[in-house]
């Protein structure tokens, strides 16, 4: 067994810190200088009301994306991949600011038509990500590992087998990413979404239900936050930037523990990973 150089450890740590601390609410906090505590009646009844028929568009649009733009797989370093990964994430966080700033300025209705375009640049990101690190869509786990990354912004309340854990959340999920990548190994992108669409590929939209239960979550404080006119503009845009740069990272931890995990073996990486202390952090 190779021993993990200093670098590898450093970022096992820093993955951990980033996983247990960090949330897409303490990003979006942070973006606007103010706590998120607006009142949920601010959310228009119009707006709640298709929220989830939204964000169930919305991930399964991401879906799509990554079937469609995730690349080859390669041979590539870790400390190689680390170097693709660094400036990755702000141009599709610029888009999305822009994007959230001008459906901001429009308040709930904007949001409708923010969120699949939002969802879509992140996953662009998330894929890129992705591949950076070597992965790509000769693995069929790969798009559903993407879509992953849009559970670790929040745990869901509607999910009370799956903890806050970063190892313990990806176990609950194993099997479920296992039945669905079989499903996508045999069929082409087009098949594949045409199953979803028609309600014929049950683990993939059982795996689609799981992960929008966490993305409503943030998704909720973010329309929350968004749904005032004019202020929602300003709000928009920062928390637009704040919801990719939050994602992007997530993406780059997660798919550099998979990346050591295959090169030294996934035990071994977890045992790394909940030997380290994670540093408390403040909102």
């Amino acid at each position: 067994m190779n021993k993990l150089n200093d670098s590898e450890m450093k970022f096992i740590a820093d993955a951990k810190d980033f996983f247990e601390n960090d949330s897409v609410l303490i990003k979006m906090t942070n973006a606007i200088g103010k706590p998120i505590e607006i009142a949920h009646e601010a959310l228009p009844k119009s707006v709640a009301k298709y929220l989830d028929k939204g964000i169930d568009k919305a991930i399964k649009a991401s879906l799509a994306t990554a079937l469609k733009t995730l690349g080859e797989s390669s041979q590539i370093s870790f400390e190689e991949s680390l170097k693709q990964t660094t400036n990755k994430r702000w141009l599709h966080g610029t888009l999305s600011g822009v994007s959230g700033g001008i459906c901001g300025f429009f308040g709930g209705p904007g949001i409708l038509i923010d969120l699949p375009l939002t969802t879509t640049l992140m996953m662009r990101n998330i894929s890129s990500i992705a591949n950076s690190y070597g992965f790509g869509i000769s693995d069929p786990t790969m798009p559903l590992e993407c879509l992953y990354v849009f559970t670790l912004g929040s745990k869901s309340e509607h999910d009370d087998e799956i903890d806050s854990a970063y190892y313990t959340s990806r176990l609950a999920l194993e099997n479920i990413i296992k039945a669905s990548a079989e499903f996508i190994a045999v069929n082409s992108a087009k098949v594949v979404l045409e199953n979803i669409e028609k309600g014929s590929a049950p683990a993939l939209i059982n795996f689609i239900a799981r992960i929008a239960s966490y993305f409503e979550i943030v998704v909720t404080e973010k329309l929350v936050a968004e749904a005032i006119p004019v202020v929602g503009a300003i709000g928009g845009a920062s928390i637009n930037i704040a919801f990719c740069d939050y994602f992007g990272q997530a993406a780059k931890y997660h798919f550099g523990m998979l990346k050591l995990e295959s090169i030294y073996g996934k035990e071994f990486i977890s045992e790394i990973y909940n030997e380290f202390q994670q540093t408390k952090k403040t909102a």
